[in-house]
């Protein structure tokens, strides 16, 4: 179910104007850095955001959820359909392990405003280590 609405969740999000563009081989491995920079250059495209995909969940595997890292104002500017109250979009700014959660989850998950979670992810950090904080 994470993976069909991971796949399909850009078509129901995105308007006309909008292209989403990933690498051909798999949704984890990311684009080049300097695609960026290309893709601005093709006449129409005014705006490219990276986002990667992230997957892992929380406690324990069946509380699965899509987390795609972002930087946090580009992908505000390029998702107007993301309304935050402006006290909670300065505070994920200036908060580099921040995260925006939908509703559902937080209520799914027990959590609030301001609180501190580790998940767990089937690919690990250099050091072996598989928890992430945000």
């Amino acid at each position: 179910m994470q993976f069909r609405h991971a796949l399909s969740g850009g078509v129901e999000f995105a308007n006309a104007s909008r292209l989403i563009v990933r690498q051909k081989i798999s949704l984890i491995q990311p684009l080049p850095r300097s695609y960026k920079e290309r893709m601005l250059k093709i006449p129409g495209v005014v705006a490219a955001v990276h986002q990667t995909w992230f997957n892992g969940y929380y406690k324990e595997p069946k509380n699965l959820f899509m987390q795609t890292p972002v930087e946090a104002q580009e992908f505000l500017e390029m998702h107007p359909e993301i309304v935050l109250p402006e006290d909670q979009k300065q505070a994920w700014f200036k908060t580099r392990t921040g995260a925006i959660i939908g509703k559902k989850t937080v209520q799914r998950l027990g959590w609030k405003i301001g609180d501190r979670t580790f998940q767990t992810r089937s690919i690990g950090k250099l050091n072996g280590n598989m928890t992430w904080g945000i």
